[in-house]
């Protein structure tokens, strides 16, 4: 049995209008599915009928004549039938995948013979089957047929009635989708799918207009092959179908697509689009493109189909305008970011360089590990960002050459809360989030912020962990001067457990010399401040690139 469909007739109120028909005709109602089987609960069952269904034999041979007689109306479009008991039935199609079932009369009354016949294959008292079947309604011809156009009328609109409500659904949950996604490119290529499939049409198209070069351009293509897409990427406002949509701001309907003449592009491309169906983006007041369905057969697009193409089209153009302007915020804020980072170089010559030289050595080590491209690009971008929150530092603390005092060396544990609340507003993968949050954690317990262990630590921030200790340990200091690669790598190994993961370690001890020293990661420079905002720059137009795709 399909649940969502029995679910879709339950919202749909059908089981209530069951149970209308059965009252006014009077007869006993069931609505099946494409195999006789029972999609809602019988309603007005009669006594008769219930006695021949109380045993196996009885059930048995219900069910038998209702599945002959629903392939029967699934053919033929309606039927009339007599069932096993001698009672007259008559069944009408709900759409494609259910049978109104509508019956428990007789044109007259049961004769001795059939009940004694009916008594011994369903194997049930004869005398109680009698008193029963003089309770069966006698119907003429006439009432019989008059009930039988009821029948198929009401099947008719609730056919009608159910198609257009479960498109309501389906137009419903695309709009939630619509509404929580902020990706563009992933937004478009879900609705052309979802739409045609809503509307049963075997092409989509979303096209939005490009002010510069003055044209509707497909940034959504769903159904067409890739032979075609180029030739139909672009088409001119002006003398086209959907140029007249996008002025007008106006559905328009062409059930035969040859009324268009040559106005419009894909027929001519591909001649199995036999009609077509095309809404404004309309967000407001202004109108960003096009959304259009064709379908391979002439079609008649009825209301419901109309208004339910118009309501996507809508809720996609607001999705479209908001995604325009998240995209905006979120460049602005990165570009604030950048300069924080920026301004954090700039104010400390003694890091200046660092965090493009962690970035660097922590690459290389997620590659030893045989981390996956994501995960090697976010914790290049975390490690360049590790040191953010520093910015709330103050200039006393953060270049303070004597040791610090137990409220100034706070400040200093504060910043990878610090930083990790500067970039969460960017939408910055949460592994980056995570891995500038918690990059001084120490595997065995007791680092900062929040004193986690082992494997409780982000994997990526174990990573930064150790090539950030590396780099710290081969930089000059005003109060030491910088370990040589051997003695860093020394203490890397004398930590494993305890500050550091050995794995990672382990892998980082693989780096070659040359590749550590091409990093600048031996006390080098590493990276000016140029350097850093060149690297930051390019590892997000990856990320943002990566998220079109």
């Amino acid at each position: 049995m399909n649940h969502d469909y029995v679910f879709l007739l339950e919202r749909a109120g059908f089981r209530q209008l069951q149970e209308e028909v059965a009252r006014v005709t009077g007869l006993a109602v069931i609505t099946t599915d494409t195999h006789g089987r029972p999609l809602l609960g019988k309603c007005n069952v009669s006594p008769f009928c219930a006695l021949v269904n109380s045993t196996w034999e009885g059930k048995m041979a219900c069910e038998t004549f209702r599945r002959t007689l629903v392939s029967t109306v699934l053919s033929a479009g309606e039927c009339r039938q007599v069932c096993h008991a001698g009672l007259i039935s008559l069944g009408a199609p709900v759409g494609d995948q259910a049978v109104l079932i509508a019956g428990g009369v007789a044109t007259g009354p049961l004769a001795e013979w059939q009940l004694a016949r009916l008594a011994e294959e369903v194997h049930c008292s004869r005398e109680e089957l009698a008193e029963r079947a003089r309770q069966v309604p006698v119907w003429p011809g006439a009432r019989l047929a008059e009930v039988g156009a009821l029948v198929r009328t009401l099947a008719s609109f609730a056919a009608g009635s159910l198609d257009s409500y479960r498109m309501f659904i389906h137009v419903l949950r695309l709009s939630d989708l619509i509404a929580t996604e902020h990706r563009e490119d992933v937004i478009i290529s879900r609705v052309v799918r979802e739409t045609a499939c809503i509307l049963d049409a075997s092409v989509c198209l979303l096209r939005v207009y490009d002010e510069e070069k003055k044209v509707l351009v497909a940034r959504g293509i769903y159904g067409i092959g890739e032979a075609v897409r180029e030739a139909i990427r672009e088409i001119p406002v002006d003398d086209t179908v959907a140029g007249a949509v996008f002025k007008a701001g106006r559905p328009v309907a062409l059930p035969d697509i040859r009324t268009a003449g040559g106005k419009m592009l894909l027929p001519q491309l591909v001649p199995a689009v036999k009609s077509a169906l095309i809404a404004p983006l309309r967000a407001g007041v202004r109108v960003l493109g096009t959304l259009s369905v064709y379908a391979a057969a002439p079609r008649v697009w009825d209301e419901a189909t109309i208004s339910s193409l118009a309501a996507i089209a809508a809720k996609m153009a607001l999705a479209l305008e908001n995604a325009r302007l998240y995209s905006a915020l979120k460049d602005n804020y990165l570009s604030a970011v950048q300069a924080l980072a920026a301004a954090l170089e700039a104010k400390d010559v003694y890091t200046r360089g660092h965090s493009v030289r962690v970035a660097r050595l922590a690459r290389a080590c997620a590659r030893v590990l045989g981390l996956g491209t994501e995960e090697q690009e976010q914790v290049y971008l975390a490690a360049l960002l590790h040191d953010i929150g520093k910015i709330g530092v103050a200039d006393s603390i953060l270049l303070k050459p004597g040791p610090l005092s137990a409220d100034e060396w706070q400040e200093i544990r504060n910043h990878p809360v610090v930083g990790s609340r500067i970039l969460e507003p960017a939408s910055f993968p949460a592994a980056v989030v995570a891995a500038v949050r918690y990059h001084h954690e120490d595997y065995g317990g007791g680092g900062y912020p929040d004193g986690l262990v082992g494997e409780e630590i982000p994997f990526l921030a174990r990573v930064i962990r150790v090539a950030d200790a590396y780099d710290a340990m081969t930089s000059a200091r005003p109060y030491r001067p910088a370990l040589t690669r051997g003695e860093a790598l020394a203490e890397l190994q004398q930590g494993v457990g305890r500050q550091f993961d050995p794995r990672v370690v382990a892998a980082f001890l693989r780096i070659s010399g040359e590749e550590i020293k091409d990093t600048g990661g031996e006390g080098g420079r590493g990276g000016t401040l140029i350097t850093l905002l060149t690297e930051v720059l390019s590892t997000l137009g990856n990320f943002r690139d990566e998220s079109r795709i």
